[in-house]
């Protein structure tokens, strides 16, 4: 009996011993399997990666590890490339440089209407071509551009208008000038901008009628207000194409059927260029 008992007890423990031994085969098989999948995983990004040294002289930032290494690249996400690399994206297109002085010359149409208001009425249009020369300096902080413009302008501009009772007028504009603020926004190679100052022209009314004639030149002082756009060409030179209204009022003249008063409104439309300077 005593050596059935120890020869079980021997059986129990042999085969106790084998299980274990069994488990942590098993054990050390496992975490071999499970280790090699995650070496590989973590091990291939970093062999597929350019280690090409970093270039300040070309700017390349080489593969996202060297540019990771290097301190440099994205670190915000909603700046981060669509591929979701670290390379720097493309900087925007820098804002050309709109202060400094400039003179220029531009061209265009003048539509007018010459006002008579009081013992004579009429409306004359006034209507030509003008030839200018403009000079300035703009001031620019970011995008905001701000400066100070004087042109002026010869013209070709008159009217003529028969009036009831044998009355002929003839009117004439024979230059503008104006001093001007301008403020505007650029944007890369374009400058959009309001302008508004005053505005000087002579002008000259002729009335004729059975023994009646009148000759008048007269000097007006006046507004202007207007809207333009400037598009760089090449660096110190731009194009430009301009629209003003000029307003002037306060002035009277004789007329056969007594005193007028003389107001005058000037709409011109032209296109110039530019020189820039520092």
């Amino acid at each position: 009996m005593v050596t059935c008992a120890r020869l079980l007890c021997q059986s129990v423990i042999v085969v106790r011993w084998d299980l274990i031994t069994m488990s942590y085969r098993f054990c050390a098989l496992r975490r071999r399997l499970f280790a090699t999948p995650v070496a590989l995983a973590m091990a291939t990004p970093l062999a597929a990666q350019d280690t090409t040294p970093y270039s300040f002289a070309n700017g390349d930032v080489g593969s996202p590890y060297t540019a990771y290494r290097a301190g440099i690249g994205h670190t915000d996400a909603s700046t981060r490339p669509l591929d979701g690399s670290l390379r720097d994206a493309p900087p925007p297109e820098p804002v050309a440089d709109w202060s400094g002085f400039y003179f220029g010359a531009s061209a265009g149409g003048i539509l007018g209407t010459t006002e008579l208001d009081g013992g004579l009425s009429a409306d004359i249009e006034t209507n030509g071509y003008a030839l200018s020369g403009h000079g300035g300096k703009n001031w620019q902080i970011g995008s905001g551009v701000i400066g100070v413009e004087l042109d002026a302008s010869t013209t070709s501009a008159d009217g003529l208008e028969s009036i009831s009772g044998g009355i002929t007028t003839k009117t004439e504009i024979d230059w503008l000038a104006s001093a001007r603020l301008r403020a505007g926004y650029a944007t890369q190679n374009f400058l959009f901008y309001g302008t508004g100052g005053l505005a000087f022209t002579s002008s000259n009314v002729d009335i004729t009628a059975p023994g009646f004639h009148t000759n008048a030149s007269e000097f007006h002082t006046g507004y202007v207000v207007g809207a333009g756009a400037e598009m760089v060409i090449v660096d110190g030179i731009n194009a430009r194409v301009e629209a003003l209204h000029y307003g002037f009022s306060g002035d009277t003249l004789p007329t056969p059927t007594g005193t007028s008063d003389l107001d005058l409104d000037v709409t011109t439309v032209r296109a110039g260029l530019s020189l820039k300077f520092k």
